[in-house]
């Protein structure tokens, strides 16, 4: 039998059982994931043009034909086409003062902030869902609220040389799910004190409104995610780093903070009004040589969607 059978018939074979696996609620494919194994199906592709024996062959086109049918089934269901697949239950329409969405999220944590810190960092990894950052913890260095049991999220801090450190790590498992598993978290950052934040998430949806923040520093490493950044003139200067794959990315500046963007990939869309170009891969805001307020965003990866807009401080 030639390779190529091989490719098609372990191809449909395993697409039939995924989507039936997953109809049935027994497994849920995350587009995100898969979407980082595709790389490996070009190169099996490549060693199959060259003179192996035939069973190799074989054996690497059905590897092939399982990968590519779990990628398709992976894009079907992130787009809602399969019937009783895994969705994330959260009303699109949220804002950052919702108390009705802040009440439905029944399992809190909160730490209390030390004294003598005078530097927060927040190491955030979260699963799939959607996390929303807002308010001002008042005397709390971090309050959370998440729809997800305790076990299932670590948290640790650590305080050290006057530099309060805090992990936060969703164990929240998107390979296997239920239907109509609520996920996510509200997270409220003390805004006493300056932060740094490292954020790696996957599929999810982050909706962080840092305006009542002091934000030195964020480092944000993310799969297909829909982000959107509000930040705040609390800080004199505010560096943010993205490296993120298929997403949709907005950030609001405000007017009277100076920004500077350093663009180093190829976007499908990309839209800084009130921008201009001063070199290759680099705008900047009319008043970025005056203004003592300053954002710094470098960006790279393969990004749909990236849009910064400046609002007024009112």
């Amino acid at each position: 039998m030639r390779p190529k059978s091989y490719f098609w018939g372990i191809f449909f074979i395993s697409l039939g059982l995924l989507l039936l696996l997953q109809d049935l609620k027994v497994l849920y494919i995350s587009f995100a994931d898969n979407l980082q194994l595709w790389p490996i199906v070009i190169i099996i592709f490549g060693i199959c043009f060259l003179k192996i024996p035939r069973f190799i062959k074989s054996i690497l086109s059905g590897i092939a034909g399982l990968i590519m049918a779990g990628f398709i089934v992976g894009i079907i269901s992130s787009h809602g086409l399969i019937p009783g697949n895994f969705s994330v239950n959260f009303p699109d329409n949220i804002n950052f003062d919702d108390k009705t969405y802040s009440d439905s999220l029944n399992e809190s944590v909160s730490l209390p902030q030390p004294v003598g810190i005078i530097l927060a960092k927040l190491n955030f990894s979260g699963g799939a869902g959607k996390y929303i950052f807002s308010d001002s913890a008042s005397d709390k260095l971090i309050d959370i609220r998440s729809h997800e049991k305790r076990d299932n999220i670590e948290i640790s801090s650590e305080v050290k040389d006057s530099v309060a450190e805090i992990h936060y790590e969703s164990n929240f498992n998107n390979i296997m799910m239920k239907k109509n598993v609520r996920h996510g978290s509200r997270i409220l950052l003390s805004g006493k004190i300056p932060w740094e934040l490292k954020m790696d998430a996957g599929a999810s949806k982050l909706l962080c409104d840092f305006t009542k923040n002091i934000i030195r520093k964020i480092d944000f490493d993310g799969g297909a995610c829909s982000i959107n950044f509000k930040i705040g003139d609390r800080s004199d200067t505010t560096l943010m780093t993205f490296d993120i794959g298929a997403s949709a990315l907005k950030i609001q500046i405000p007017e009277t903070s100076a920004c500077e963007i350093e663009c180093e990939t190829g976007l499908s869309s990309r839209s800084f009004p009130n921008f201009h170009l001063v070199s290759e891969n680099v705008w900047q805001t009319e008043n970025f040589n005056t203004s003592v307020k300053k954002v710094f965003i470098k960006i790279s990866g393969g990004v749909s969607s990236f849009k910064v807009e400046r609002y007024k401080i009112n």
